[in-house]
């Protein structure tokens, strides 16, 4: 998604430099552990850094994300802004199979954990897909695993996060 929302933001005229620190898999309390992702955060002087809990953590119980995800968050958050730059979450999207119930979890997990960290931006991309889908337009969101997106899948999400960045 990242080189999509950059290929796009540039198509717009937009000047944009992205990076990222990922690992499959990883949740907000590893990379909150990890060096390399504070390195990274620390490294240049970001506008904005995005944060992305792993995909099941903000459908969980309230208990659960208390524990797994508002701590590392907190952490990340407070690293992020004394850097200067504005942390922001990625609100991702439920699993096919079982869509909007899983969605309106996620939803409802990440915002929390924003408002936990201090009132955190969240953009929502989950929401973007919930409407796609419901108007019939979500068929060619997922891959075969019916978790991951697509290109179609990206592009929205690209469309969402420039939406949000440049409003």
């Amino acid at each position: 998604m990242p080189k999509a929302f950059s290929r796009l933001a540039k198509s717009q005229g937009k000047s944009v430099f992205v990076d990222q620190s990922i690992h499959n898999g990883w949740t907000l309390g590893r990379h909150a552990e990890s060096e390399q992702t504070l390195q990274k955060i620390r490294e240049r002087k970001w506008d904005i850094v995005v944060l992305q809990e792993q995909s099941t953590i903000p459908a969980k119980s309230r208990i659960e994300r208390e524990l797994l995800m508002y701590p590392p968050l907190r952490k990340l958050a407070g690293e992020i802004r004394r850097q200067g730059a504005l942390p922001i979450l990625y609100q991702t999207w439920g699993r096919r199979d079982h869509f909007l119930p899983m969605n309106a979890r996620i939803r409802a997990g990440y915002r929390e954990a924003a408002k936990d960290a201090g009132g955190i931006a969240v953009v929502p991309v989950g929401d973007a897909w919930e409407k796609a889908i419901l108007a019939g337009k979500g068929s060619d969101l997922f891959m075969k695993d019916g978790s991951h997106p697509t290109v179609a899948g990206n592009s929205l999400t690209a469309r969402t996060f420039l939406g949000f960045v440049y409003p």
